[in-house]
């Protein structure tokens, strides 16, 4: 059988032949083919409502763009509400969740092209560049949370300060980045050359200067640049394990608090990355395909299956490791945890803590994973989306309840409310991260290889 029989005659681009098993060899040919099946067969989304949804995001994120510059020009202490005794906001936990899920969807992407693990290959480029601008989007949200992140721009390779945390984390993450970056590349550098040769005038510059110059659309070339992808995939895959390890040893290498404190941290990060990254690329995945109204092949609805499954194993995982760590902590009477996870439970955070992030987050996913009725594509995009809430949540609650609690015993618990700058420019953080997939869905090659037209 041959690949393009396994794949369907509206199997679109490159990822769909790379060396899997029982997949066949590298074909170039065969790659074109299903790339112009796809490009004739779907219907993309209308050009009016893709300008509407464009004009949008980039409304949303310019204003959270003016709200950081009301924070540089204003000071912090004046339109932020953290403070001395909370000093790290919801742009804190913002970022947390971006970065953290980046690391994640490089970890999925990796078992395709860098493991050969069933059809995770079909992800490829589309978790790498969502890797890659969700990354981006912590780093703005950090950026507007130091009010002069020049300075760290300037001074972190000047004076590196090799014994901290926060420094060994950044250094990682950008390393991260440039991996991510190099894999994009060399896993589309062919198709684009492709591009580069079927397009005219600034559009055949635009794809040859991607391409750094080469349209070279060889099999040579195409194994050469997946040996690469590859090199770097292993490259990005211990950066990102090394930098979500070292964030978590931010929180949990602080004493004074409690409720961070321990090898916990680290951990529960890596294992809520899986979770992040599964859920972001099946929504993001499912939803690509209902607003361009493209037929899912078989094998595409089978990966976002197997997302499901992977996902129902590491929120279950996950779950189980909140509940030890709640029962431990409160009928250990630990100081400062119990009293941090009291304000979860019963406290001003119960809200989040209970209704999005447990209920929301974990069980009614849960539910809908395992239940025979409901383990459909659907299911897993529904599932995906409250788990995308949910966890969000729960970076706010793992940040904030941390802090809340007071070092001085007998001190009156804190409080943290976000104020409107801070909650815009989270909102303008997270339009100007969908406004970059939506710009990358229409001039990058990201599908899959499993459309069909048939």
């Amino acid at each position: 059988m041959t690949i393009l029989q396994r794949l369907g005659t509206g199997g679109s681009r490159l990822l769909s032949l790379i060396p899997h098993p029982a997949m066949g060899k590298w074909s170039v040919a065969r790659f074109k083919e299903l790339r112009h099946a796809t490009l004739s067969g779907a219907k993309e989304l209308a050009p009016s409502r893709l300008d509407v949804w464009l004009a949008l995001l980039l409304a949303m994120g310019v204003l959270g763009f003016l709200a950081i510059v009301v924070g540089f020009l204003q000071g912090h202490e004046k339109v932020f509400n953290a403070e001395l005794g909370v000093p790290w906001g919801i742009l804190i936990s913002t970022y947390v969740f971006f970065v953290v899920s980046a690391s994640g969807m490089c970890l999925i992407s990796s078992l395709g092209h860098v493991f050969g693990v069933g059809r995770f290959h079909l992800l490829g480029r589309r978790a790498v560049f969502l890797a890659i601008i969700t990354l981006f989007a912590g780093f703005v949200a950090i950026g507007a949370e130091l009010e002069r992140p020049w300075r760290m721009l300037i001074y972190v390779g000047l004076s590196p300060n090799l014994s901290s945390a926060i420094w060994w984390m950044g250094a990682l993450y950008g390393l991260e980045l440039i991996f991510l970056i190099a894999e994009l590349f060399f896993l589309s550098r062919v198709e684009i050359a492709i591009r580069s040769r079927e397009s005219s005038g600034l559009a055949a510059w635009f794809y040859r200067v991607l391409a750094l110059g080469s349209l070279d659309t060889s099999e040579e070339a195409l194994r050469k640049n997946m040996r690469f992808a590859r090199l770097v995939g292993i490259g990005g895959v211990l950066a990102a394990i090394a930098a979500t390890s070292i964030l978590g040893g931010v929180f949990g290498l602080l004493g004074a608090k409690s409720s961070w404190y321990g090898p916990y941290m680290p951990i529960y990060l890596i294992l809520s990355a899986f979770v992040s990254g599964a859920a972001i690329l099946a929504l993001v995945t499912l939803l690509n395909y209902r607003l361009t109204r493209m037929e899912m092949s078989s094998e595409v609805k089978g990966l976002l299956i197997d997302l499901g499954r992977l996902l129902l194993l590491f929120l279950g995982i996950l779950l189980f490791i909140l509940v030890v760590n709640t029962i431990v902590g409160l009928y250990g009477n630990i100081p400062g945890k119990s009293e941090a996870l009291m304000l979860l439970v019963s406290g001003p955070l119960s809200l989040p803590f209970w209704g999005l992030e447990v209920v929301l987050g974990m069980l009614v996913p849960l539910f809908i994973l395992l239940n025979p009725r409901t383990q459909t594509v659907s299911g897993v995009g529904l599932a995906s989306l409250l788990v995308v809430i949910g966890l969000f949540a729960a970076r706010y609650d793992l940040v904030i309840a941390g802090q809340l609690v007071p070092v001085v015993g007998g001190a009156e618990t804190l409080s943290y409310i976000p104020s409107y700058t801070e909650a815009l420019i989270v909102a303008g953080v997270f339009a100007f991260c969908a406004f970059l997939y939506t710009l990358g869905e229409r001039v990058l090659p990201l599908g899959e290889s499993g459309s069909r037209h048939d």
